[in-house]
């Protein structure tokens, strides 16, 4: 069996504030086998789509240490569209993975294995909200209803991405080897990109003003402070 294993970084999501408001730009392991089509693939007569992905389970890391600046910066490095005037508190970062096997099942038809997951998964909260619990649980809530997203996300992914391949198989399965493996890499990578959409709508205005309300306005209040000190990117 041949095996093509490619990742993608993904867009963090993260805990943004802004000069004037706060912005913000279980694990599973499945399979799924896709239906059969009602006609054979096309060169392998009496031979139906099958495909199994199986999703890998969600871990991730927290690391506290970096301050709003090391924060801040952490997202201008991704696709989050920070002006310069938003400061990072909290950020979480995941690259998606996907391993591909194209092979032959007993009766010597296609089959495709899909591996899919994320890598490199880590939360960042700024340092500062350590002075406040309140902010520090905040913050760090915000970002792990984004890693729930992430999983929530894994744990569909056999059933969406096992209808997107029956769909295209045909297809796929009249490639030559190295195309097949690099299109159907292509493919999965495009589906797991959809998961941002679900990150934005909980980015909702409401949410940002209940970010700038919370725990006795502390956050804002402490980005005054750290502007007046000259500590801010």
């Amino acid at each position: 069996m041949r095996f093509m294993s490619w990742g993608l970084r993904l867009a963090a999501s993260a805990f943004l504030m802004s000069a004037a408001a706060i912005s913000h730009a279980a694990p599973a392991t499945a399979s799924a086998n896709a239906a059969p089509n009602t006609g054979n693939i096309s060169g392998f007569s009496g031979c139906q789509p099958v495909v199994t992905v199986r999703a890998l389970p969600l871990t991730f890391t927290e690391d506290n240490s970096g301050d709003v600046r090391t924060v801040t910066a952490l997202n201008r490095k991704s696709s989050l569209p920070l002006t310069q005037r938003s400061f990072g508190l909290g950020s979480t970062y995941a690259e998606s993975r996907v391993t591909v096997g194209w092979r032959k099942d007993a009766q010597g038809c296609p089959a495709l294995d899909l591996e899919v997951g994320y890598q490199k998964t880590t939360v960042h909260v700024a340092s500062e909200l350590l002075e406040n619990q309140c902010a520090f649980d905040h913050v760090r809530q915000h970002e792990m209803t984004h890693i729930a997203i992430y999983r929530r996300w894994l744990q569909e992914s056999p059933a969406r991405l096992g209808a997107v391949f029956k769909e295209r198989f045909n297809t796929l399965a009249a490639l030559e080897p190295q195309r097949r493996n690099q299109e159907t890499v292509r493919l999965a990578l495009e589906e797991f990109g959809k998961v941002r959409a679900q990150h934005d709508e909980f980015d909702s205005d409401v949410e940002y003003a209940h970010n700038q309300a919370v725990c006795g306005r502390f956050i804002p209040k402490m980005l005054d402070r750290l502007e007046k000190e000259g500590k801010l990117p």
